[in-house]
C-alpha cells in the first residue's frame, strides 16, 4: 500500500449527517429544552431563603442581655474572654456547631448555640455544683446541666482537633527553631511533661476501690492527668485521667507509644542543631518523679541526691537549668487552674465526664495562651494551688 493510501485510511470518516441548518437548529432547541427543565426544578421552590448561619448569629438573646447589662467586662467575668475574643472563638466553632448540634429528629434546644457557648464557658469557669451557675441564667439545675453537657459532648472533638492536635502539628521542632522558641538550656527537648492532680469527692464503694483514688503525696482523693507543653506555652497532648494513687512514671509508661511517636524526629529535622548528633529522637523534660523513663525515651531529668550525700555544684547547676526550662509546664498548669474552676476546685461532676471536661478546659487554655502568652505569675499560681492542696490534706 502506498504512503498516500495509508494516510487516507488513518483519517476519520466524515460524519454521516452533515451539519445542515436544520440539524443545528434541532441541537440548539434540545439545549434550550434542557435549560427549561433545569429552571423548572427550581421554580417549584420558594424565593424566600431560610436562615443562614449569619442570621442565626443574631439569635443570642441571653448573650446580648448580659452584654447590654454588664458590658464587655461582664463577659470577661463570666467566660475568661473579652467580648471580641468570645466572638473570635464563636466564629471558629460556629460552622461545626451548626452542622452537628441541634440537628436531626427529636426535640430541639430552646437555647441558641451562641447562648449555649456562653453558658458552657461560664460553667467551666465557675462551676463547683450546677445550681449556682444555673441560677445566674435563671434555669433549673437539671435542665441547665443537660443542656451544657449535651453541647460539650458535641463540641469536644472539634475543640481537641482544632486547639490541641492542630497546635501539635503547627509547632514541630522545625517550626520552634525557625521562630526562636526552643528551650534555652536544653534545645534538644521538644516538650516538658508533668502530671497535674485534682481533688475529687471521696469515691463511693468499698475501701479497696476508694484507696485507688487516694494520693499519698497530697493525702487527698483525686484524679491525675499527664500534659505535655512545648516551649512557647501550648499543650500538645494530654492523657485520660488516672486514679490518684497511680505514680507519674506509671502514667508515662502507659502512654509510651504516644511519646515515642511524638519525640521521633520528622523529615528534615535531622539537620537541626542537637547536642547529641545522630539521635533519632528529641528529648522530653521531666522532674525527679520520672526517673527510669530514660530507658525508653530520650529524657532530660534532674539528678537525685545520693543517699546520705549532696549534689556537687555542677550537678545542682544542671538541675537548676532543667527547672528553668521545665517551668513552662508549671506555668501552664497555673494558667489552667486560674481560668477554670472545674479543673481547680474539688471536682463534683460525673466521673464519667471528667476526661471531656478536663480536655475542654485544656483546649480553651490553649486559646487563652494564644491571646495572652504565659508569664512567671502563672507559675506562682500553680505553686499556690499545690500548697493549698497540701494544706487541705494535712
Amino acid at each position: 500500500m502506498s504512503r498516500r493510501s495509508s494516510l487516507q485510511a488513518s483519517q476519520p470518516a466524515p460524519s454521516s449527517t452533515p451539519l445542515t441548518t436544520r440539524v443545528i437548529s434541532q441541537g440548539v432547541a434540545l439545549l434550550e429544552n434542557l435549560d427549561q427543565q433545569r429552571y423548572a426544578k427550581r421554580a417549584r421552590y420558594s424565593t424566600v431563603l431560610a436562615d443562614e448561619p449569619d442570621d442565626l448569629d443574631l439569635n443570642s438573646p441571653i448573650y446580648d442581655s448580659f452584654l447590654a447589662s454588664q458590658g464587655a467586662e461582664g463577659i470577661v467575668t463570666m467566660t475568661n474572654f473579652s467580648a471580641s475574643e468570645f466572638n473570635l472563638i464563636w466564629t471558629e466553632v460556629r460552622q461545626y456547631v451548626f452542622r452537628h448540634w441541634n440537628v436531626g429528629s427529636g426535640r430541639k434546644s430552646a437555647v441558641s448555640a451562641r447562648d449555649l457557648l456562653l453558658m458552657f464557658f461560664t460553667s467551666l469557669k465557675h462551676c463547683g455544683t450546677w445550681d449556682v451557675v444555673a441560677a445566674v441564667f435563671k434555669q433549673k439545675p437539671t435542665t441547665f446541666e443537660k443542656r451544657v453537657m449535651s453541647f460539650l459532648i458535641v463540641l469536644h472533638p472539634y475543640l481537641m482537633r482544632t486547639f490541641v492536635t492542630a497546635v501539635e502539628q503547627k509547632w514541630p521542632m522545625q517550626a520552634l527553631a525557625e521562630s526562636g522558641h526552643r528551650f534555652k538550656n536544653f534545645p534538644a527537648a521538644w516538650y516538658a511533661t508533668d502530671v497535674t492532680f485534682q481533688q475529687t469527692n471521696v469515691p463511693a464503694g468499698a475501701y479497696a476501690e476508694k484507696k485507688l483514688y487516694y494520693s499519698g503525696n497530697h493525702s487527698l482523693y483525686g484524679h491525675k492527668v499527664e500534659v505535655s507543653v512545648v516551649p512557647n506555652g501550648f499543650a500538645i497532648d494530654c492523657t485520660k485521667f488516672y486514679k490518684g494513687s497511680v505514680s507519674d512514671k506509671t502514667i508515662f509508661d502507659e502512654n509510651i507509644d504516644s511519646h515515642l511517636a511524638n519525640l521521633a524526629k520528622r523529615t528534615g529535622e535531622t539537620t537541626l542543631e542537637d547536642s547529641e548528633p545522630g539521635m533519632e529522637q528529641w528529648a522530653v523534660l521531666a522532674d525527679k518523679g520520672y526517673q527510669g523513663i530514660q530507658h525508653n525515651v530520650r529524657a532530660v531529668l534532674p539528678l537525685k541526691k545520693p543517699v546520705g550525700g549532696i549534689l556537687t555544684f555542677a550537678e545542682q547547676a544542671k538541675n537548676d537549668r532543667i527547672a528553668s526550662d521545665r517551668v513552662i509546664v508549671e506555668n501552664y498548669f497555673g494558667r489552667l487552674k486560674t481560668l477554670w474552676a472545674t479543673c481547680s476546685n474539688t471536682y463534683r461532676w460525673s466521673r464519667k465526664s471528667y476526661d471531656i471536661v478536663f480536655q475542654a478546659c485544656l483546649t480553651l487554655t490553649n486559646v487563652h495562651v494564644r491571646l495572652h502568652p504565659l508569664r512567671a505569675e502563672d507559675g506562682d499560681a500553680n505553686a499556690q494551688y499545690i500548697n493549698r492542696l497540701n494544706a487541705i490534706g494535712a
